[in-house]
């Protein structure tokens, strides 16, 4: 049995600050960021862009250390994370916290008679009293008007004329402060701002903090690092301002001036393969191409998402351990990565093929046929998905990864004919003779037995329990709801008599729920009233609408723009759509639409119109 130290045991995902530890070969990216940062103009704010585990924090941190040790006399770094502020519920807060976080860094905590001054200017903009407040959005905070309004200097009152005048002196004073810190470096010396997990907010916090930094610190001498998923900014731009998306992005380029895209296409990570598992390490075998091409297919150059499968791969591989046949096996350890590479991006196929762990031949038949280019096939892929696609079982739609089932089972199928047949050349395929059988999947769903020491063992044991479906029947919206626990809904099953007496029918339910609500519209004297109901969050989940659905709520531009995890439905008689949130299965769809069908109209929808087939599960 190979030594833990042999083996790996895995990685954490903690953000990484010195070089030596850049297994992604990153830094010539961070030069080129750290040289603009050195002689761009300023003020300046630069968003690093990235969604979930691109290694936004790390990125920051090779920068602030190749900023100190290239310019340690004339550029200093300051960090912000507004991590805790979304942890303890103080995102409130974070407008004020950071002006006084960023005036004592700088350095106006040696001077006692600076600090209050600006003090009390925060907290003239920060404190509420009787006799009259005046929101300033950006900060979150009220302040004073009336008698008990902070004094001037001078003894005289702040009235409501001096809000402006507060602003003012806070902004010059910002740029004082910014300058006696720059003078101490001499010329061309900068500060830098880095803002981390922004993106933790919310995103309508998150858009008062850049506005806070416009309004404010947008002084010459700064430069403000953020990182952010630009989408959530977005989202609070739309939230707050009720925007276009062309006045969304209008706002974003005011906001943000430089983007930087965190370069994950581009990320090396075969070496911190190389390092956690030996497969890699001087293997030169056939299958290694391919088995990188599924790694690089499912989980990408994403940073977090190859520590998980490296984790993944480490914790079921001790369980191997206890089988020394299989622990020194490389083919085995090439099964398992691919098998956990599906675990981890497509989870419905891999649901799909522990449940026929037990059956060869099917298996077989779903890897086989994707090789064949049969246009049937993708009708009885989704039918076999389908079959088991109930609850909260899959955590993605089906219907739109279809494809991407349709890949990975085309990459198996090359990963297993590489592990079973090598013509002399060495190169990738099989001989002509021979083709893969039931003998060679033993191995590989053995491994699937295996891989489940890591997968969501309720949701595979819920499969398991369910056995067969009733006869199928037709219902109505209606019926289905009183007892929509009890039927799975029929593939392209749903039918609508429309508000013009036309029958609509053999609809996918996400397809329905759109027709559905846009019929509805299409009733003129009800328009306007359904219309405010169902753009206003806030109604909708009054009324018991799921706040997934209802949160997305909002009249959009009649556009091509692409919105995940939503519905677009088109409203009669006007160049606009009605946005909602839609990422379930077709029962959790339809449940929604019953619940927005009742909210919209009180309950004076007939829900006779739409009906589907459905089976009973048993």
């Amino acid at each position: 049995m190979k030594t833990r130290r042999e083996y790996g045991l895995g990685t954490n995902d903690t953000p990484i600050s010195e070089s030596k530890h850049d297994k992604f070969e990153i830094i010539p990216y961070v030069e080129a960021l750290g040289e603009f940062i050195e002689y761009c103009e300023t003020p300046i704010t630069i968003a690093l862009q990235g969604g979930w585990g691109t290694g936004k924090t790390s990125f920051i941190n090779f920068i602030d250390n190749y900023l100190r040790e290239n310019n340690r006399d004339k550029i200093i770094t300051f960090k912000f994370n507004t991590w805790q502020y979304s942890q303890f519920n103080l995102e409130h807060h974070i407008g004020i916290s950071f002006l006084k976080y960023l005036i004592n860094e700088i350095g106006v905590q040696e001077n006692e008679k600076e600090r209050g001054r600006i003090n009390k200017i925060l907290n003239g903009l920060s404190k509420a009293v009787s006799g009259g407040t005046i929101t300033l959005g950006p900060l979150g905070y009220t302040f004073p008007i009336g008698k008990d309004a902070e004094t001037q200097e001078d003894g005289n009152e702040l009235t409501t004329l001096d809000i402006a005048q507060m602003i003012s002196v806070l902004r010059k004073t910002m740029q004082e402060v910014v300058n006696n810190r720059l003078s101490r470096l001499g010329k061309d010396g900068r500060i830098v701002i880095f803002i981390d997990d922004l993106d933790r907010l919310s995103p309508e916090i998150a858009v008062k903090l850049l506005e806070v930094i416009k309004l404010f610190v947008d002084v010459e001498g700064c430069v403000f690092v953020l990182a952010v998923d630009n989408k959530v900014i977005e989202q609070g731009v739309k939230h707050i301002k009720n925007t276009s998306n062309e006045k969304t992005k209008s706002f974003m380029e005011k906001m943000i001036q430089v983007p930087f895209k965190i370069p994950v296409e581009v990320y090396k990570y075969e070496s911190l393969l190389k390092e956690k598992i030996d497969l890699f390490k001087d293997n030169t075998d056939n299958y290694i191409k391919p088995l990188l091409e599924i790694i690089k297919f499912s989980v990408g150059s994403n940073p977090r998402a190859i520590k998980r499968l490296i984790n993944y791969y480490s914790l079921n591989m001790r369980v191997m351990a206890l089988d020394q046949t299989l622990m020194n096996d490389k083919k085995y350890q090439a099964l398992m990565l691919s098998v956990i590479c599906m675990q981890l991006s497509s989870q419905p196929l891999y649901i799909l093929l522990i449940k026929y762990k037990h059956d060869e031949e099917k298996i077989l038949e779903l890897i086989t046929q994707t090789t064949e280019e049969d246009i049937s096939f993708d009708n009885q892929l989704h039918e076999e998905l389908e079959h088991f696609n109930y609850g909260t079982v899959y955590d993605e739609e089906i219907e739109y990864n279809l494809k991407k089932y349709e890949r990975f089972l085309q990459l198996t199928h090359d990963l297993l004919n590489s592990l079973y047949f090598n013509d002399e050349s060495g190169k990738l395929g099989i001989s002509e003779n021979e083709e893969l059988s039931t003998d060679h999947l033993t191995d590989f769903i053995n491994i699937l037995g295996y891989s489940e020491t890591t997968s969501s063992g309720e949701k595979t044991d819920t499969i398991e329990n369910v056995r067969t479906f009733g006869d199928e029947e037709e219902i109505s919206l209606q019926d289905f709801y009183k007892e929509r626990y009890k039927y799975k809904i029929q593939r392209k099953s749903i039918s609508l008599k429309q508000i013009d007496g036309s029958l609509k029918e053999n609809m996918e339910p996400k397809y329905a729920f759109s027709v559905v609500i846009s019929d509805l519209l299409r009733d003129i004297n009800n328009q306007e009233i359904y219309l405010e109901r169902l753009s206003n969050p806030q109604f909708l989940i009054e009324n018991n609408v799921p706040e997934s659905v209802a949160k997305e709520a909002e009249i959009i531009e009649k556009d091509d723009t692409k919105y995940p995890k939503c519905a677009t439905i088109y409203i009669p008689e006007k160049n606009k759509k009605l946005k909602l949130g839609y990422h379930y299965n077709a029962e959790a769809g339809l449940d929604a639409l019953y619940r927005i069908l009742y909210a919209v109209t009180e309950n004076e929808y007939d829900y006779n119109r739409l009906k589907f087939k459905v089976r009973s599960i048993k």
